[in-house]
């Protein structure tokens, strides 16, 4: 058994615990890597955050390989109290080194006494990790001796993107940026990467050979046959598809938009659809649009005034100007009711978007000359000195007639939108759900093959019911596995991740659509939000919404009855009752408080009850008998036809079950023919009780670690006990003797009217001879030939120190001397009788004395003269 030391954050030892079955450990691309130790402990230890365990060496070999790195205590850890064992139970749970960062806040100047939490940054990727590593240098953190780095994949686009941190942790920074450069990211050793975690040749995963079974999860749920596709109003003209039947109305407004090529009015997902196969769908790529690169030359900057809002000057600030040799340009361009406007393609503000004036100031239109509007959109005024226009930089201009500039640019946009609504209708095909795979154990570790996957290894899963016989290539995106046994029934996850589960960058833009007289509905919702609709794996955030169909699926409804399948946490009680609540014997309703404190009318348990403590009336009622014995417990299930039982035990419980223990149960059985009708109690340990069954049996072996099974034989049947059971299913037994194991022979049982201790009890029956003890009524001894009548007490031999007191019926007490011998120097007590010079004395000092008797000595009374006929003198 492997054995995992854990340290406080300090290096102190503090345990050095288990894997125990149960030990697990998961992964989940982006979302969690973590590992769970159960195990008990007879007293209570601190795990406080930032204790550590060290994996790398226990799980170095290649099926425990992805479990080899340090896993950190980052949240409260607290066990369970266990009343059966007196002990405490712990799931503890250690994530991963890095996910510790989730208790820090992400900030601008680590380094600077000020740390601000809240503050915004426009600039490339990796102008944010940098940010992001300073943080980690300010608090420490490092990878052995190693400080953390970054790395960027070459899929990642270069572009400047405005994020705003308001008191964000540093791993949620992570996801932010993952999200807002449209990748992922993800930690080994000390190195922070940023793309999409793919590698390795494609493995076959197949359903019944090397996988048990393939669980398809949630899809995003978007499939259409035919796309209604288009892009978007930038640089349309006026004049553009002129067409009195067509009208192609947005929420209600009529607007000129990008369209398909002539001819073409729709994407098919194949062709020859059928009426009945069309699922329409109408998508709109707001990014699609007639469009010329340019590029800039001869940038410069001016000085601009600073004006407060009552118009006067602040300040100035270099505002930017550039040409763009390869672009002629007239103002009788520009759209009605539009505003110039550039999209950077490159450069330092790769991305951002600036309005922009030609000819300003009334510069000669011959010059060319442009100047960027600044702006305050990304956090700061933008261009400044350091985020700036260079030449070179490559740039799109929108909210002009660019049909004026060349006839080029419309068809090639045309075009452009065919082969995105081709390339979306396709993906719409493909099955975008993720698959939970379960390995076989035997196909993991076979002979000297050992098989294990980590993150992002390719894998193509093969399931007709799923795929066809061409199968699905995707990846690994998360895992579970046992510690204790890593080859044992691993689980993965194989799909895709939450960015890539959104199809290609499509943001709708539009609720509704009007073409041709015809209503269509959008996939996503109205003012550029994403619409997360019912089956949609794409997470919350503040820039989309859910639709009202997976509203009713994610919130509890107040108007018709609903059901919660997960857990739900009540931080301040709960109230339940038609009326409300009110305390006391004479209230109504039930309520349970902020600390765990209830109160109700009735309570109907149909299993067990466990608790240390039970206040009821003050007075202990009892029907039926008590024992005290070396094995009892509570069967949870039965198997008649191969006799075996399994014990109903807690957590690190373990059986008080032998083999060769007789054993004893009482139930109400089911069927009411087999209950008794009436009480009897032979003496002899054959008991019935009115409306119960009476069961005995005895245990032939026991199995399991914890004993926690054994097999068993039913009490043969006899002249005195004529009708045997099987045991049931959560009755209480006790085992009361032994037929082999001497020391499981005695015990002691307590009925209503008497109290008796066994003992070398190894058959069936009671006899004389197994009973040591017994008191209460005394008459059932009769039946073993002991004529015995009345309360009274039955024993072998009695040692006492104390004193003997008779008392008559009249209630006159009479003590019984305590005889001495012959008296000898030393302490005596009241009443001891000794002999001494022939006489008989008591002592009747209530103090005892330490004197020699002799007549005159009041310690002393002389009861019996020496020579005499027994009168004292």
């Amino acid at each position: 058994m492997i054995n995992i030391t854990i340290n406080s954050s300090s290096g102190q030892f503090l345990l050095s615990a288990p894997v125990n079955t149960g030990a697990k450990g998961y992964y989940s691309l982006m979302q969690h890597d973590y590992i769970t130790l159960p195990f008990s402990l007879q007293s209570p230890v601190e795990f406080g955050i930032g204790s550590y365990a060290d994996l790398r060496e226990a799980f170095s070999d290649a099926l425990g390989g992805k479990l080899a790195k340090i896993y950190k205590v980052c949240d409260l850890q607290t066990p369970t109290y266990n009343t059966a064992t007196g002990g405490y139970d712990y799931t503890l749970r250690l994530d991963a080194y890095y996910w510790l960062w989730k208790n820090k806040v992400f900030k601008y100047t680590p380094e600077a006494a000020g740390q601000e939490a809240s503050w915004s940054l426009t600039a490339s990727l990796d102008v944010h990790l940098g940010v992001f590593l300073r943080n980690l240098d300010a608090l420490g953190e490092t990878y052995g001796e190693k400080g953390y780095e970054f790395s960027i994949d070459s899929t990642v686009e270069n572009k400047a993107v405005a994020i705003t941190y308001d008191n964000t942790n540093l791993i949620d920074a992570l996801s932010r940026m993952a999200e807002a450069w449209n990748c992922e990211w993800w930690v080994t050793e000390n190195v922070i990467h940023f793309g999409r975690l793919e590698n390795g040749d494609a493995v076959e995963l197949e359903t019944g050979v090397n996988a048990e079974s393939m669980t398809r999860n949630e899809s995003k749920g978007t499939y259409a046959t035919r796309i209604y596709a288009f892009g978007s109003t930038r640089n349309i003209p006026e004049n553009y598809r002129p067409n009195n039947n067509e009208d192609l109305t947005v929420n209600g407004v009529v607007q000129k938009r990008l369209m398909l090529p002539a001819g073409t009015p729709y994407i098919d997902a194949r062709p020859g659809l059928t009426e009945q196969e069309v699922v329409e769908s109408v998508v709109v790529f707001d990014d699609i649009y007639p469009r010329r690169v340019g590029t800039l030359s001869d940038v410069k900057t001016v000085d601009r005034a600073i004006e407060n809002e009552d118009g006067n000057q602040t300040g100035t600030f270099k505002a930017y100007q550039y040409k763009d040799t390869g672009l002629t340009f007239d103002e009788s361009y520009i759209i009605e009711g539009e505003e110039l406007r550039i999209v950077f393609q490159s450069g330092k503000l790769n991305g951002l978007d600036f309005g922009v004036t030609f000819n300003p100031n009334d510069a000669d239109p011959a010059e060319q000359l442009w100047e960027i509007v600044a702006n305050e959109d990304y956090g700061r005024r933008l261009p400044d000195e350091v985020m700036k226009p260079e030449n070179g930089d490559t740039y799109i201009l929108y909210g002009f007639n660019i049909k004026l500039v060349s006839d080029q640019y419309i068809p090639a946009a045309e075009q452009e939108l065919k082969a995105k609504a081709e390339e979306y209708v396709a993906k719409t095909q493909v099955d975008d759900g993720t698959y939970t795979v379960p390995l076989y154990s035997s196909w993991v570790k076979e002979d000297e093959v050992n098989r294990t996957f980590d993150a992002g290894q390719r894998i193509k899963l093969k399931n007709p019911a799923y795929f066809g016989t061409s199968g699905r290539t995707s990846r690994v995106i998360g895992w579970e596995m046992c510690l204790d046994i890593p080859y044992d029934r691993p689980v993965y996850t194989i799909g895709e991740s939450a960015q890539y589960s959104r199809l290609g960058e499509l943001e709708d833009k539009v609720d509704s659509l009007t073409l041709d007289g015809q209503a269509y509905q959008g996939i996503g919702g109205g003012s550029g939000v994403y619409l997360i609709r019912t089956n949609d794996s794409t997470p919350a955030s503040n820039s989309n919404a859910y639709s009202a169909l997976r509203s009713r699926l994610e919130f509890l409804a107040k108007t018709r009855p609903e059901t919660m399948p997960f857990l739900m946490t009540f931080l301040q009680g709960a109230i339940f009752g038609k009326d409300g609540f009110a305390s006391g014997l004479t209230g109504f309703g039930a309520k349970m408080d902020e600390y765990g404190n209830g109160e109700m009318e009735n309570l109907f348990i149909r299993r067990s009850l466990t608790v240390p403590l039970l206040v009821y009336n003050r007075v202990d009622v009892q029907m039926g008998d008590k024992w005290r014995a070396p094995g009892v417990g509570i069967i949870d299930t039965v198997d008649t036809e191969n006799k075996i039982c399994t014990l109903k035990l807690e957590d690190g419980e373990i059986g008080a079950v032998k083999a060769g223990d007789i054993c004893m149960g009482i139930y109400h059985a089911m069927n009411s023919d087999d209950n008794a009708t009436e009480d009897y109690d032979d003496s002899r340990g054959n008991r019935r009780f009115a409306g119960f069954c009476t069961v005995y049996f005895t245990i032939t072996e026991v199995m399991g670690e914890r004993n926690e099974q054994f097999k068993y034989q039913v009490r043969p049947v006899s002249e005195r006990w004529t009708t045997s059971f099987d045991p049931f299913e959560q009755m209480t037994f006790v085992a009361y003797g032994s037929f082999t194991d001497e020391d499981r022979q005695s015990s002691v049982y307590e009925t209503r009217t008497y109290t008796r201790m066994l003992w070398k009890q190894n058959t069936w029956e009671i006899a004389s001879a197994n009973i040591a003890l017994q008191y209460g009524d005394l008459s059932n001894l009769n039946v073993h030939g002991m004529q015995m009548t009345g309360y009274s007490m039955y024993l072998n031999s009695v040692y006492f120190t104390g004193t003997i007191m008779q008392t008559k019926p009249d209630g006159t007490p009479v003590r019984t001397a305590n005889d001495r011998g012959a008296w000898a120097a030393g302490h005596y007590d009241f009443y001891d009788r000794v002999s001494h010079d022939g006489c008989i004395w008591l002592c009747v000092n209530e103090d005892g004395t330490d004197t020699e008797p002799a007549e005159g000595n009041p310690d002393w009374l002389l009861q019996v003269r020496k020579g005499d006929d027994g009168e004292p003198g």
